[in-house]
């Protein structure tokens, strides 16, 4: 039996019993180093720690002068050539196994220990042990290589630490069945917010080690995109995070610009950014970051600038590859990100931002107008409504998206969105002077629009509440036009003077006032409605006044028809009130015969009404001083009365007459004198009549 034959059984057998010889560097001497590091290998149990596996390793490759053999034990007391076909056969099984264990005889001897060895112990007991703890037999051993060191440093160290902060793979299984973009997924999906520096940075450790000029970072990049255009809010948030988290890595950059490969990841991050479906502030705010940190990366490792029209592409992929990679395209996605964070409400992704520009004029003025009046809807104080003024015209005069909208249309729609939410002050002292561009007559046309539009939303006839109070305040902004309007809303005022409903039960609205349309109308319901109204001359004049204006009427004998209607109700129940207004109306009508025959065939027509308040009897004044003033009445109301009633008039002077004889005594001459009188009258009215005739 050769020595060599019974030094490799009787070295198998003792590290299969976890035991190992003194002197491995004279039986490496016998057996050869790699032969030894092999049985060290298969044979020690996984149970042995790895620093004695090292150091006997270490052991066998410095080796010795003089080759010793190691003693079988009585249990391998076989023939000679029993042994020698023992020991083939053990060795071909020994030759499979260090395979397994990925032990290459050809390469740094070493390194393969090292490698293979912390493999087994792994994937038998499924630890990964602390680097600190062998460290200094890897790195500081006299055998240690650079394929070592990179291996230890850039492979084992990563996963290691990777192992703290969740389950990891068994080394064997994540080298032989693991893709490299699996293997990055699995360091991303144990990212969280408290370790995302480090984990990132073990990452591009482990993908230096890989020597794949970074292809598989930016494969899972397009990855990560792909997943992010084709996904659900709730997923894009999430994928959005750690791309975010990837991008903000000082690390990452650094390993992607030594390895070339930061124009493709740039390119790629950009078409995610433009491409992205969904629209949430917290996404904008990623965008926003991701551009920040881009912007500083050293223009040196990007592209050259270059002008570039940005415009959708079908896939990720080809909008990747139309992307180029440099400062002014981050410049502009930057601009088309805080646009449409601007554009939140409008609820647009970014390509449909970034495509704003290429719109009709109308279709801009759309989503501008959308923008302002969802924004607006919910703003409550001057501070915010500042906030979107700012927006609004740094949009429209800072960036090109609303490049077809006239400047006058946007301060026509910011000025009536202001003035409908009652921001006057803010109007007048911000709006006017820092931003709006229209003319002054431009101004009073929205401000007296809106006033009407105020006044036929109020609810109430009262100028110092509600939508009437507004309407006023937008009147005293205007320089000119509001008169009528004006007039409108004191005659409102004026009318909580009266009860007033045109319909039971229902209150009086402005604009049941603005849809009456004659001023007569609203003031004969007021008659109607209260009992002492007619009395208040002045009143109903500057009422009526107020009104005429207001709903543009042009009747210049109102005021005598507002007489004749008081007349009319006046009549009923007062009749020293209704004698002196229907004395007035003759003298009116008498003074008018001849300059102004419309006038006075008006109170012509209705000298029954005059007729009428002799016909009745009043309780007051007692009836001998009301006949005689009745009397009197009719001597007047003959100058205006139609011809072919004269005789109507006469006979109702005659019956008063008789009437007024039986109250006068016969005997005093005081009396008589009065009768006289009274006969006298009679002869004069028809001296009067026969004349006319």
């Amino acid at each position: 039996m050769s020595e060599s034959d019974s030094t490799y059984l009787a070295l198998r057998d003792t590290c299969v019993r976890g035991e190992l010889p003194d002197d491995l560097g004279s039986i490496a001497s016998l057996l050869t180093p790699v032969k030894t590091l092999q049985i060290l290998l298969v044979d020690l149990p996984e149970t042995v720690s790895l620093r004695l596996c090292f150091e006997a390793a270490q052991s066998a490759l410095k080796g010795s002068d003089a080759a010793e053999s190691l003693p079988l034990p009585d249990a391998f007391a076989f023939p000679e050539a029993v042994v020698a076909k023992l020991v083939a056969e053990a060795d071909s099984s020994l030759e499979e196994q260090v395979h397994r264990w990925h032990f290459d005889s050809s390469q740094d001897l070493y390194f393969q220990f090292v490698q293979a060895r912390i493999f087994k112990t792994n994937y038998y007991l499924g630890v990964l042990p602390a680097p600190d703890e062998i460290e200094d037999l890897v790195v500081a051993s006299e055998f240690s290589s650079k394929q070592l060191t990179d291996w230890w440093s850039l492979f084992y160290v990563p996963l290691a630490n990777l192992a703290q902060y969740g389950d990891v793979p068994l080394l064997l299984d994540f080298v032989d069945y693991y893709s490299p973009t699996e293997q990055t997924e699995l360091f991303i999906g144990l990212l969280d917010t408290s370790n995302h520096d480090r984990i990132v940075h073990w990452l591009c450790k482990y993908h230096t080690y890989l020597n794949d000029n970074g292809s598989t970072i930016n494969n899972y990049i397009l990855s990560l995109g792909n997943a992010i255009v084709t996904k659900s809010s709730v997923q894009i948030e999430s994928k959005f995070e750690i791309l975010t988290v990837l991008v903000k890595s000082s690390d990452l950059l650094a390993y992607l610009q030594a390895s070339g490969a930061l124009q493709k990841f740039v390119s790629i991050v950009l078409a995610i950014i433009y491409l992205c479906p969904e629209v949430s502030l917290s996404l904008y705010v990623k965008m926003k970051e991701i551009l920040v940190c881009l912007k500083f990366v050293d223009a040196e490792y990007l592209a050259p600038n270059t002008d570039q029209n940005l415009t959708r592409k079908a896939s990720l992929q080809e909008m990747a590859d139309s992307i180029v990679p440099c400062p002014d395209t981050i410049k502009i996605l930057t601009q088309y990100v805080e646009t449409g964070e601007r554009l939140f409400s409008n609820n647009m992704s970014l390509a449909q931002v970034a495509e704003l520009p290429d719109l009709g004029p109308q279709d801009q003025y759309n989503q501008l107008e959308k923008f302002v009046l969802t924004e607006s809807e919910y703003l409550t104080t001057a501070k915010q409504w500042e906030s979107l003024l700012s927006s609004v015209y740094c949009l429209v005069n800072n960036t090109h998206v609303f490049n077809k909208v006239k400047l006058a249309q946007v301060d026509e729609l910011v000025l009536s969105k202001l003035l409908s939410k009652n921001m006057f002050a803010l109007t007048t002292s911000v709006f006017l002077p820092k931003y709006c561009t229209l003319e002054t007559g431009q101004i009073d046309k929205i401000l007296i629009n809106t006033a009407w539009e105020f006044y036929r939303k109020a609810t109430n006839c009262d100028p110092s509440m509600g939508h009437l109070k507004s309407a006023r305040n937008c009147l005293q902004m205007a320089s000119s036009g509001t008169l009528q309007l004006e007039q409108l809303i004191t005659a409102n005022q004026e009318l909580l003077h009266w009860k007033l409903y045109f319909k039971p039960g229902v209150p009086i609205k402005p604009l049941d006032i603005l849809e009456a349309k004659d001023p007569l109308k609203i003031v004969s319901r007021i008659l109607e409605l209260n009992d002492s109204a007619y009395k208040e001359t002045e009143l109903l004049d500057s009422l009526l006044l107020h009104l005429s204006t207001g709903l543009d009427s042009q009747d210049e004998m109102a005021t005598v028809k507002l007489r004749l209607l008081c007349l009319d109700f006046a009549i009923a129940q007062d009749f020293g009130h209704s004698l002196q207004l229907a004395l007035t109306l003759i003298d009116l009508a008498v003074d008018a015969k001849k300059k102004d025959p419309k006038l006075f065939g008006l109170i012509q027509e209705r000298w029954f009404s005059i007729f009428q308040l002799v016909k009745n009897d009043y309780a007051e004044p007692q009836e001998h001083e009301q006949i005689t003033q009745k009397l009197h009445l009719l001597q007047h109301l003959m100058l205006i009365v139609p011809t072919e009633f004269n005789t109507n008039v006469l006979e109702q002077w005659q019956l008063l007459n008789t009437i007024l004889d039986q109250l006068v005594p016969e005997t005093p001459p005081s009396g008589q004198a009065k009768i006289e009188k009274s006969n006298d009258l009679g002869k004069n009215i028809i001296g009067w009549i026969v004349g006319a005739q």
